[in-house]
């Protein structure tokens, strides 16, 4: 037989999962809302357990448990439609590469072709593979080349096809980004993670509102006031931990190797010019492109740099205001009885989050020429190799 407080505990779920079964921007599913649950029962915890112990639970164990229920509920509350674009998204940027590997190679093996037209076999092989294996000519690699080329045109297309998609899915849950900013996002190593963000905090919103809506149809029941409450002060707590988790790639890894990327970049540039001092004319072409190529190269590393760090002042910016809500809805949920008084708290709480969400979204960096964008992106592949 089931004790009051757990029984109650499963009717808040029950009651939250008819409330929210038709919301399709939160997605929370019913496993969704028993994480939620869970999470917000190790809160209760934290009230009574002391801080630390050598033996037994204690505040620190359930907080970590928090924070894997977060890692949890941060997977359901994801847009579906939208992980899955996303998903085509890298596979077709995959291909792209992969493509592009599968040309220069090519290129490569045509210059030690000899004859010019294609040869009898080729012509008649039946698959773009068995075409690659019996290539012997000129003619043959030309041939190649050219189906290659069409396919990265196709590649190139259905990620423009992709992006507007994306911006419509994204549009649906009212989060305005353009194609061309998503393009811009894409290209650079925290784009995933800052669309993801902004799509976080949008369905925080979504449930922060039917936690309210639930709080006002159970006005009379205090206990089921503060458990909703409680659910909600866990969504405060994710808002934390996104940015927490954000602004630590940022300083340690993103930023680090790009102070790295620079300084090998600017000894390439300080040994190009010392070269070319005694170089002759032939020599002093080929070192000028280098220094050319190492020049655009500390420049694309000083634009990406800049965009990381008005980043890293917005995610600052909203962990900082996330920390102070965070820290009144605890004070809250901690107090013996949690009325409806908190209502105008959790509408403060919805108007944090649409801010949040659009703090998150960053402003495109202009690129002068199609070479800075190209090094911009070999900047982005590196840091993702990293």
């Amino acid at each position: 037989m089931l004790g009051g407080g757990v029984v109650r505990r499963w009717c808040c779920v029950v009651m939250l999962g008819m409330s929210l079964g038709q919301l399709s921007l939160a997605q929370l599913d019913h496993k969704g809302l028993n994480i939620l649950s869970k999470a917000e029962g190790a809160l209760s915890e934290t009230l009574t357990l002391p801080e630390r112990q050598w033996f037994g639970r204690d505040q620190a164990s359930a907080n970590s448990d928090i924070d894997d229920y977060l890692g949890d509920l941060i997977v359901r509350l994801e847009l579906p439609s939208l992980v899955k674009l996303r998903e085509h998204y890298f596979k077709m940027e995959k291909q792209i590469a992969k493509e592009r590997i599968i040309i220069r190679d090519l290129r490569e093996k045509r210059l030690f072709a000899v004859a010019e037209d294609s040869s009898t076999l080729m012509k008649y092989t039946p698959t773009d593979t068995l075409k690659g294996w019996t290539a012997s000519t000129r003619g043959d690699y030309d041939r190649l080349i050219e189906i290659h080329e069409q396919n990265l045109k196709q590649y190139e297309a259905s990620l423009v096809t992709l992006r507007e998609n994306m911006s419509d899915a994204l549009s649906e849950i009212g989060v305005n980004l353009a194609p061309e900013q998503l393009e811009f996002l894409y290209t650079t190593v925290t784009g995933e993670e800052t669309v993801r963000a902004i799509v976080l905090f949008n369905s925080a919103i979504a449930v922060s509102t039917q936690l309210q809506t639930l709080m006002e149809t159970n006005a009379q029941d205090f206990d089921a006031v503060k458990r909703y409450y409680g659910m909600a002060t866990i969504l405060h707590r994710m808002v934390v931990k996104i940015q927490t988790d954000f602004i630590r790639k940022l300083e340690e890894n993103y930023m680090v190797q790009l102070k790295a990327y620079r300084t090998e970049a600017e000894r390439s540039l300080a040994e190009a010019k010392r070269l070319q001092k005694s170089a002759d004319s032939a020599q002093k072409k080929v070192l000028q492109k280098n220094i050319e190529a190492n020049q655009l190269a500390v420049k694309a590393i000083d634009r990406y740099m800049e965009y990381l760090k008005v980043q890293a002042v917005n995610a600052k910016a909203i962990l900082k205001a996330a920390k102070a809500r965070e820290a009144i809805a605890l004070n809250t949920y901690s107090t013996v009885k949690v009325s409806l008084d908190v209502l105008s708290l959790m509408q403060e709480s919805q108007r944090d989050f649409k801010a949040f969400s659009t703090m998150q979204v960053p402003s495109i960096v202009p690129f002068d020429n199609p070479e800075l964008r190209k090094e911009f992106m070999n900047i982005t592949q590196k840091l993702n190799d990293q």
